[in-house]
């Protein structure tokens, strides 16, 4: 199922845009319309391994997963920080992840679900 078109607003639109891009990648991931292997290139390597985490386990979840809200600070112009809450089939979590721009583009050096059904699993750091 395709994730839910979801208007985000803040007072910095332009970094609300870039976590929102990211957002929308991560998705369509989630969903299995985008591979994963396919986000490496806007992902460390830990915040990879995180995103794969993720998939594992909401593979073959029933539902559409939809944005409850979208938090978003950026301490510096290239940094952007968010945090997420996100819901699907009567199941919610949270979602935390940094955003550095160290180039031309947007790379997401942190990601971290408090995932349904439990506790965070231990971090890989």
């Amino acid at each position: 199922m395709r994730p839910a078109r979801t208007t985000l607003r803040s007072h910095d639109g332009w970094a609300t845009r870039a976590a929102g891009v990211f957002l929308r990648l991560y998705l369509e991931a989630l969903t299995g319309h985008r591979p994963v292997h396919a986000l490496r290139a806007v992902c460390t390597p830990d915040a990879h391994r995180q995103l794969v985490l993720d998939v594992e386990e909401q593979r073959g979840a029933p539902g559409t997963v939809r944005v409850a809200s979208l938090r978003v600070a950026s301490p510096t112009p290239s940094v952007i920080e968010a945090v997420v809450m996100l819901h699907r089939a009567g199941r919610v979590w949270a979602m935390t992840l940094r955003l550095e721009r160290p180039a031309e583009t947007w790379l997401c050096t942190h990601l971290q679900s408090l995932r349904p059904g439990g506790p965070p699993k231990p971090d890989t750091h």
